[in-house]
């Protein structure tokens, strides 16, 4: 595997797919040890200053959606809403280091978070996880006073197919006539099922390699699209108009890094508002590693940006310099903004 030049402010990367084949069977031998015996959401400790507890979503369909609700200390009563969507290439569940992170941004941002642990491939492919995190923010909408949070206040988070799944949750969102998005962020997402970018031959053996996101497309979409291409692959979307503000932030080492680039140009080109920055020497899901001082900037970074959408009355006509992150496109692996 080639060397590429990590920032010193990140820890090493340990993940590395390589060519490693993510056998069904394996995939779910996997989520299962990690909901009941690794990462079993009873006996994770939030961080002091929050308080958190496991709920349900009754589904459209009647079906009950685990979710995991946590709350700072002496937040208002109608406070901000963050619905974070975890990544884990459609096939993984949630882990303590996305558990951390939702509650850093809860506890930075003064929000309620609010984390569905939605249905997994290889079991439930493409529409599953998409209806259960729309139907998430259904029911966050009808019960914001009794979870005391402001339906106006809505911020989206999902990071690497999370994204996926938090792009397309705006675009049903609109399509549906659903619950208003004040934001929407989405970190090094995984948008194009055809993976055509150059990114992704030029990086195609970083740590989460293309052949990974291949295996994850194919397991995604193993049932096909159902005529929705673009809640599949939201850089498909026909109609990208009238969509939240977009916070989106790419990785630098990273064979997903240009599809982010790709989406704000096209958000931007449909009259949106969109905010990008690329972090330079990170990789894919450099930020669930140790809590280095560099990580917890760029973490700061994104509460900085959610805090500045949620004081602004934001103008989706506004220019994305109005907001504090240079907007960059990395070209031969530089001239890109290092967050830290």
């Amino acid at each position: 595997m080639p060397k590429y030049s990590y920032a010193k402010e990140f820890f090493p990367p340990i993940l590395r797919t390589g060519n490693f084949q993510f056998r069904p069977g394996l995939l779910k031998a996997s989520q299962s040890l990690i909901r009941t015996v690794i990462y079993n959401a009873r006996w994770y400790k939030p961080p002091r200053g929050v308080t958190g507890y496991q709920d349900a979503v009754t589904s459209r369909q009647g079906r009950q959606i685990p979710i995991e609700i946590y709350s700072p200390a002496d937040i208002d009563e109608r406070a901000p809403c963050l619905i974070y969507i975890h990544g884990g290439a459609f096939f993984f569940p949630l882990t303590n280091q996305m558990r951390s992170n939702g509650c850093y941004y809860a506890a930075q941002v003064r929000a309620r978070l609010i984390m569905p642990d939605y249905r997994l491939t290889p079991d439930a492919p493409f529409p599953a996880a998409l209806e259960d995190c729309y139907d998430t923010i259904l029911w966050a909408d009808q019960n914001a006073e009794r979870l005391g949070i402001d339906k106006d206040r809505l911020i989206l988070i999902g990071d690497s197919a999370g994204g996926c799944l938090a792009a397309a949750v705006a675009l049903m969102a609109r399509d549906m006539d659903g619950p208003k998005i004040h934001m929407q962020m989405l970190i090094y997402p995984a948008l194009d099922r055809h993976m055509q970018s150059a990114s992704m031959a030029e990086l195609a053996d970083t740590p989460w390699s293309a052949n990974a996101t291949r295996q994850m497309w194919d397991l995604y979409l193993a049932n096909g699209d159902h005529g929705m291409p673009g809640y599949a692959s939201p850089l498909q979307a026909e109609d990208l108009r009238n969509l939240p503000p977009a916070y989106i932030e790419a990785a630098e080492i990273d064979c997903l890094r240009d599809e982010a680039v790709q989406f704000v140009e096209a958000l931007r080109s449909a009259g949106n508002l969109a905010v990008l920055e690329v972090v330079s020497g990170a990789y894919h899901g450099f930020d669930v590693g140790r809590r280095t001082p560099g990580l917890l900037s760029v973490l700061d970074r994104r509460c900085e940006m959610m805090r500045e959408f949620l004081l602004k009355a934001v103008d989706p006509k506004a220019a994305a310099t109005d907001f504090p992150v240079k907007n960059v496109v990395p070209q031969e692996n530089s001239g890109t903004r290092r967050c830290g």
